[in-house]
């Protein structure tokens, strides 16, 4: 019996030996630093303006990372987006034009050697909305959007400008089913009385992880302007 396990040990111990050093010898895993990504698109109705701005950082998590130039450059709508640096914590490319709302901006960025990559989403702008011109305070104020009401990712902003020259926004988070939206004398308190405007902002969120990337995508369109007055 003593004999069957000394020779059982005897087994074992080199293979035992042999993982152990095969272990040590396995080179270690590498993780690679991720990508961390801001993309921003805004939109202003009144003058058709579209203005996209990307920025990349590079590192294991976002605390420590480090700006990040793509050698293969940034693409919005299919035009190149131009590079400044800002200051030694921020590498920003930019595109500047006009046109029509885009309902599925994309962003094209290519790195060294980990190819190309696509980030869009897809926003239902407020096209238009009608509210009274004449805003008592005293009283529930209605406003009826026309376009696709919020999605879960979305906000619209009302941003009212007072008697006072005061901005005051009011903000409401998706989703939203319907497209009235009726504000209570006690939101329209702070507001000071005479000549205003109104216009809304509505806003998207979209978090895309692809590939080393992760990355922050928000779009914002920006309504004209309605002229108000404001009352008791």
């Amino acid at each position: 019996m003593f004999a069957d396990m000394m020779r059982i040990s005897r087994s074992i111990f080199p293979l035992l030996a042999i993982l152990t050093l095969w272990y040590c010898n396995e080179p270690a895993t590498v993780q690679q630093p991720l990508i961390f990504g801001d993309l921003y698109m805004r939109f202003l109705q009144e003058t058709g303006q579209i203005k996209a701005e990307a920025s990349f950082f590079e590192g294991d998590s976002l605390s420590s990372a480090q700006p990040k130039e793509l050698t293969g450059g940034v693409s919005f709508l299919g035009s190149g987006m131009e590079s400044r640096r800002i200051g030694d914590r921020l590498l920003r490319y930019q595109y500047i034009g006009n046109g029509q709302f885009p309902e599925k901006p994309v962003f094209v960025v290519r790195g060294e050697a980990d190819g190309e990559y696509r980030f869009e989403t897809n926003m239902v702008p407020v096209d238009s909305f009608s509210a009274d011109t004449t805003l008592s305070k005293s009283a529930p104020y209605r406003i009826r959007l026309n376009g696709m009401p919020l999605q879960a990712e979305e906000s619209l902003v009302l941003l009212f400008s007072d008697g006072a020259g005061k901005a005051w926004p009011v903000t409401l988070l998706g989703p939203l089913d319907g497209p009235d939206i009726v504000l209570t004398p006690e939101q329209l308190a702070p507001l000071a009385v005479g000549r205003g405007q109104l216009y809304l902002v509505k806003k998207q969120r979209k978090e895309i992880e692809e590939g080393l990337y992760s990355v922050l995508l928000v779009v914002e369109y920006y309504t004209k302007s309605q002229d108000l007055v404001i009352v008791d």
